[in-house]
């Protein structure tokens, strides 16, 4: 049996995942030997209670006065989970800089749940562009600045 014509195969995505005709996203494999220096998320390298966590810390979701954390909002994803949910942040929203202060800040952490956020991190960025690519120019906006600082180290 013949492949499907493609206006059927098109036909059966919803149209919010249909490529546009001669989109082409940027082609990812110079990066792939600096990604592969990232670690995977490694469940089995979480010990310890689980802790109430937001999972959805991202610039959207935390209100400033006057460069000053002042609030967190969208709660619709916090359950009891592994901390590494929202350490991913520190890829999410700051610079390397700021990652280090706020490592240094954060001395309850061990390194595996340190690589697990990271790698939290990782797999959160690539989803949203794969699913989301540049429709959601928000949303973009913070995949790539995470995939930057991943590979930024």
């Amino acid at each position: 049996m013949g492949a499907a014509p493609r206006r059927a195969r098109a036909a059966v995505l919803p149209r919010h995942q249909q490529v546009p005709r001669g989109h082409r996203q940027p082609d990812a494999r110079p990066a792939l030997p600096r990604l592969g220096r990232l670690k995977r998320i490694d469940e089995s390298s979480r010990h310890g209670p689980l802790r109430w966590v937001h999972a959805d810390l991202h610039r959207g979701n935390l209100l400033f006065t006057d460069g000053e954390l002042t609030g967190v909002i969208d709660w619709g994803c916090a359950a009891a989970g592994d901390p590494a949910g929202d350490l991913m942040t520190a890829w999410l929203f700051l610079d390397e800089r700021g990652r280090a202060q706020f490592r240094r800040e954060l001395t309850e952490f061990d390194d595996a749940t340190w690589v697990r956020a990271r790698g939290w991190a990782l797999e959160l960025s690539v989803l949203a562009l794969a699913r989301r690519g540049d429709s959601n120019s928000f949303v973009a906006g913070i995949a790539r600045h995470t995939l930057a600082q991943l590979l930024a180290g």
